[in-house]
């Protein structure tokens, strides 16, 4: 997979909503791929624009067009969450090594800081979507 910052949490909070069709679609095939615990496959972290990008209405060349501060605000939330993951754009990484990470350094609520803005945070399914990760894998060690 090719995915930006961002994306490595949204794809395990995904609940059915989206900006069009094909996003949701991408969505929709991605999500219960990533989420399966036992699979594991390589993650090209992106800088910028990745697969679930090109999906979206508002992407042109690499960028948001909706408004010039919405993808800087985007390359920001990628870059929080980057530094809270510890991975490093133009790199592969295991999805499992992601998981792990998401687990040892993400709390439900550093989600406030970290996806600020986020028009999805509301919603509360990426809190639980973490949670639910940390449940997961929490079995999968102490078995």
């Amino acid at each position: 997979m090719n995915l930006r910052g961002h994306h490595l949490l949204c794809l395990l909070g995904y609940s059915g909503h989206g900006y069009s069709p094909s996003f949701i679609n991408k969505m929709e095939h991605l999500a219960p791929i990533y989420r399966k615990v036992d699979l594991d496959f390589e993650i090209f972290v992106n800088e910028h624009t990745d697969e679930i990008c090109k999906h979206c209405p508002a992407m042109e060349r690499n960028n948001c067009t909706t408004f010039e501060r919405v993808d800087y605000e985007i390359r920001e939330l990628d870059r929080r969450i980057n530094e809270k993951l510890q991975v490093r754009p133009g790199f592969y990484y295991s999805k499992k090594t992601i998981f792990r990470r998401i687990r040892e350094n993400i709390e439900p609520d550093d989600l406030d800081v970290l996806c600020k803005g986020c028009k999805w945070l509301s919603y509360g399914v990426c809190k639980a979507a973490i949670r639910k990760l940390k449940e997961e894998t929490k079995d999968e060690i102490t078995t």
